[in-house]
């Protein structure tokens, strides 16, 4: 996923030309240490997961060692160098210089050169270089503290602005993509240029223990700033928007603090408004996402000496991180960073219910996780309701559709209306609209009587009785207009009951005046069986509701 190369020199400066390739710069200085200054060309070679590193051509150098770099797709190098110290002394110190690709084998080769500080001293140098996309625009900072300058020039290194910080030191500089912004920092201040008009903003709103260290652009719009928290010796992003479309300003984007280990950032990238990369000072490098600053992956100890610059090729592919501990470095970034962390995610997550589930099931008796599993479907599925206590339980189908009867609660449909005499009357629990209705449910219906509503419920049952059957209960009315309530029929009749004729009326009459001692096992059955079994209901029947039933009948 990685590899390492090891250079004859500290390397101060590192690009992409391209995805296969990159610059690096950087040397011993001016002493005679056998440390040289080069601009060397590497290569990335290797399968997928197994990267190569090799220098393909390389240019000594004399002079100091170089600072900053910048470089496009078709091979201009630039790059901050001081010339000798005698030429310094002697005002002549051509410090940003040119170099190009030529040749089949691309070497490198020396172009132009300019002086763009004018001094005599040789501890000025080139601080930073930023660039746009294609190299059109380059800025470069001088090491000078105060005042601090900032120089714009053109990909022929031409000035076309000179930017001069009076009272404090510029920390970094940043051009966006298109070229037409740069914005640079000093230790609490952010200041964005526009080139092409010469707006400014300027923004000061820093808490007293920020301290900037790092800019880069994201897109042409937007750029995120490091800043190292004094007082907690943390590490904070910063991401600012320049919203140009009413009003030339700047407006908060967001913040966060991603590390309380790295007390400095010494180099920062953004790849695509996508990935962030960020070296700390303890020689690690973080790979964050753009969209809310996760840590997707953390690098530790990549190199054994201080990370000089980090950076993203054009693609993302690879993250190349330098060092002055002679060595350069290659991160294969993994295609899928971002879902192969939200997959993880999201499998910690199952894995975290799937113990809950069996922790619950190991520890809770059969009832319990019963009516876990009842309540499961009384929210999702089948219709269920739950009493005072929590308890939940099925709710039969027809008692849950919206079609059922409109009968009051505590009456039930029978099949028929049971056989009234003279001498008894049998009282139903409910009936249906129609007879036909009645005998079509004979098989499906059940009955059942309300004991605490007993006594309102008969009255109201018969009074329906005779409003919605009068012409089955019209033969009977002239024979109990004076009859006494005997009995209350528990359960309906298995068959329709007949109508009691005079004949046998004047028979049982008969056999009472004879004194007949026996009733015959099978008269007696009949009897009980049409008899309701709630006798202690019939002693609370007063003489008051009585009378009312027989004024309903007449």
């Amino acid at each position: 996923m990685s590899a390492q190369l090891q250079l004859q020199f500290p390397v101060y400066g590192s690009a992409f030309q391209d995805d296969h390739h990159f610059i690096v710069a950087g040397g011993g200085g001016q002493g005679n240490n056998g440390i040289p200054n080069k601009v060397s060309r590497v290569k990335i070679g290797g399968a997928k997961g197994h990267p190569t590193l090799s220098i393909i051509n390389e240019l000594e150098f004399k002079g100091d060692s170089a600072t900053g770099l910048v470089v496009n797709e078709k091979g201009d190098i630039v790059v901050g160098i001081n010339d000798i110290e005698d030429n310094i002394k002697i005002g002549e110190n051509k410090h940003l210089r040119k170099f190009k690709l030529t040749g089949d084998e691309e070497n490198i080769s020396f172009n132009l050169s300019v002086d763009l500080e004018n001094s005599k001293d040789p501890l000025i140098y080139q601080k930073a270089i930023s660039s746009s996309s294609d190299s059109s625009v380059i800025a470069v900072l001088s090491s000078r503290k105060k005042p601090s300058f900032v120089r714009v020039v053109d990909q022929d290194l031409r000035l076309i602005k000179s930017i001069e910080v009076e009272e404090k030191e510029v920390k970094d500089v940043a051009v966006s993509p298109n070229g037409k912004l740069v914005a640079y920092i000093t230790d609490r201040e952010v200041h964005v240029l526009n080139i092409e008009t010469d707006e400014q903003i300027k923004y000061h709103n820093s808490p007293r223990n920020y301290s900037y260290s790092k800019i880069e652009f994201s897109s042409d719009s937007a750029f995120y700033i490091a800043v190292s928290l004094n007082s907690m010796k943390s590490s904070l992003l910063l991401q600012l928007v320049v919203d140009s479309e009413e009003a030339f300003e700047l407006r908060f984007g967001k913040a966060k603090i991603i590390s309380n280990k790295i007390s400095k950032i010494t180099s920062l990238d953004v790849f695509n408004d996508d990935l962030i990369a960020v070296a700390g000072n303890d020689n690690s490098i973080m790979i964050l996402s753009a969209d809310d600053f996760y840590v997707l992956k953390t690098l530790k100890n990549v190199h054994k000496f201080a990370i000089t610059n980090v950076e993203f090729s054009p693609s993302g592919k690879y993250l190349l991180s330098s060092s002055a501990a002679s060595t350069v470095n290659i991160y294969e970034v993994p295609s899928g960073i971002r879902n192969r962390m939200t997959w993880l995610y999201y499998s910690f997550v199952a894995l975290i219910l799937s113990m809950i589930y069996y922790f619950l099931k190991a520890n809770i008796t059969p009832d319990q996780w019963y009516q876990i599993h009842l309540w499961i479907h009384y929210l999702f599925d089948e219709p269920m309701e739950m009493d005072e206590q929590g308890n939940i339980s099925f709710v039969p189908y027809n008692e849950a559709s919206p079609e059922v009867s409109s009968l009051p609660e505590t009456t039930i449909p029978t099949e028929q209306i049971s056989t009234i005499s003279a001498s008894d009357i049998v009282i139903e629990r409910a009936v249906e609209p129609t007879l036909s209705s009645i005998e079509s449910e004979t098989a499906e219906t059940e009955v059942s009587l309300v004991e605490s509503t007993a006594t309102e419920t008969v009255i109201e049952v018969v009074k329906q009785v005779f409003i919605e059957h009068g012409d089955i209960v019209s033969e009977v009315t002239s024979s109990i207009a004076n009859t006494e309530l005997v009995s209350v029929s528990e359960e309906a009749p298995e068959s329709t009951a007949e109508s009691i004729s005079p004949e046998e009326e004047e028979e049982v009459e008969t056999g009472k005046e004879t004194g007949q001692e026996e009733i015959e096992t099978e008269t007696e059955t009949e009897t009980e069986a049409e008899t309701v079994k709630v006798v202690q209901h019939v002693e609370e029947i007063e003489a008051e509701p009585v009378s009312e039933v027989a004024e309903a009948t007449q």
